[in-house]
């Protein structure tokens, strides 16, 4: 008997532990968000009447940090899935210290709880937590990492090396960069590209000239065999070696009141294409005024709120990894295409690929644009930003790791080039 007792102890502690954590409902919602606080509604449920309302104030703040509530940190939960958040939540919710209480501003409790069909109680409350502070505490104790959009410049730049930037005029299907930067008639176009410039210069951001791009581009064409694949705007954008290229749409407006002039601002990754920001802003009317001078008016009232949205957005990076695309390619002698069986894997080519990009890419995101026998095309790879030794990760990194991975593990002889954020892999076996 002596032998029993101590089990059934155990049994039994391990019923109502169980059973505590049941009863976080995860059923709390946003009411309001104050400046440095947020009122939540939540109910817990217990099988004491007393204890009702503290289980409810307890799930409003699980629901927070494990589930997210909506309105709050995008909705998404507010801890890392990590060791230290393990621990911060176990301390968290200790009832003799009754640290989760500190958090509470006020509480409006459930005078009546209600009696459930299995005789325990369920209980709702409205209560008002210092959600600024808790987010401070949890990075505080390395249970929670900022997200891009709560980060400052600085803090930026020590996750994401910051983008640099291209410059072009927003054009129309009928006219090509080639003939709005060489051709005369387009000087006030130009002119708008070389105040934007100017603009990005002034805050900070390092700019690929598109004049020189344009004329680097011009020559490359000459000699490479493969210039038809790409039109020239094509060419132009991914051969810049930017981050991020900007599109400018500029324009003015002159009568007898006098003139104005607009300007539309546009930003995208150019690895991805994806849209990081885009502004609009006109200048009022002024009596004697050149474009150039209205341009750089129209730039002044957006440039600061135009940059921060796409530092912000070019910044999650830092959460989701960097984006690169990946073409593999057979080369014109190549024996072996994206369908011939790999001896060692068992499986084609293009599949084992697949594979090894579940495994290495950041959350094993990446994207197939397209797949044939002789090409495949991965448009969007998510990869970590950064190394666990502390360096930044760029495609040169990543593409040695993809050729390593096919020359070496695969035996598959090939070749890399790496434009920007692009990668080309040839196969030559």
């Amino acid at each position: 008997m002596n032998h029993i007792k101590p089990v059934l102890t155990i049994i039994m502690f391990f019923c109502v532990s169980a059973l505590s954590a049941q009863n976080y409902t995860n059923d709390a919602i946003l009411i309001q968000q104050k400046k440095a606080t947020a009122v939540i509604k939540a109910s817990g449920i217990h099988e004491k009447k007393k204890e009702a309302t503290l289980m409810a104030i307890k799930s409003a703040f699980d629901t927070y940090f494990n589930y997210g509530i909506e309105g709050l940190n995008d909705g998404k939960p507010a801890l890392n899935d990590s060791g230290a958040a393990h621990t911060y939540i176990e301390r968290f919710f200790d009832d003799k210290s009754g640290k989760y209480m500190s958090f509470v501003a006020n509480y409006e409790e459930d005078k009546n709880p209600a009696r459930l069909p299995n005789k325990q109680y369920k209980a709702s409350v409205k209560m008002e937590i210092y959600v600024n502070a808790l987010l401070k505490d949890m990075e505080k104790n390395g249970a929670r990492t900022k997200t891009a959009a709560e980060k400052t410049t600085e803090e930026i730049k020590i996750d994401v090396a910051q983008p640099t930037i291209m410059v072009v005029l927003y054009k129309q299907q009928d006219r090509s960069y080639r003939e709005i930067l060489r051709d005369t008639k387009y000087v006030d176009y130009r002119t708008a590209i070389a105040r934007v410039q100017d603009a990005f210069i002034q805050k900070g951001y390092d700019i690929k000239d598109v004049m020189a791009v344009l004329e680097a581009t011009e020559k490359s064409m000459l000699f490479e065999s493969n210039s038809s694949v790409e039109s020239m705007d094509a060419q132009l954008i991914n051969n810049s070696g930017a981050d991020v290229y900007v599109t400018v749409d500029a324009g003015y407006n002159t009568n007898n009141a006098g003139s104005i002039g607009s300007i539309a601002l546009v930003a995208y990754e150019r690895a991805s294409g994806k849209l990081l920001a885009s502004k609009h802003s006109t200048t009022p009317r002024y009596q004697k005024a050149v474009y150039a001078d209205l341009y750089r008016i129209a730039i002044g009232l957006i440039v600061d709120d135009f940059l921060k949205d796409m530092t912000t957005n070019y910044a999650k990076k830092a959460d989701v990894g960097n984006t690169f695309v990946l073409r593999i390619s057979t080369g014109s002698d190549s024996a072996t295409d994206l369908n011939t069986v790999v001896s060692s894997q068992g499986l084609p080519l293009s599949d084992v690929m697949r594979l090894w990009l579940r495994k290495n890419a950041l959350n094993g995101r990446f994207h197939v644009q397209g797949s044939t026998r002789d090409l495949i095309i991965f448009d969007e790879i998510q990869v970590a930003s950064k190394a666990d030794a502390g360096y930044f990760i760029d495609a040169n990194d990543f593409a040695l790791d993809v050729f390593s991975y096919i020359q070496n593990d695969l035996g598959i002889s090939c070749d890399k080039r790496v434009d920007g954020n692009t990668i080309y892999i040839t196969i030559n076996d």
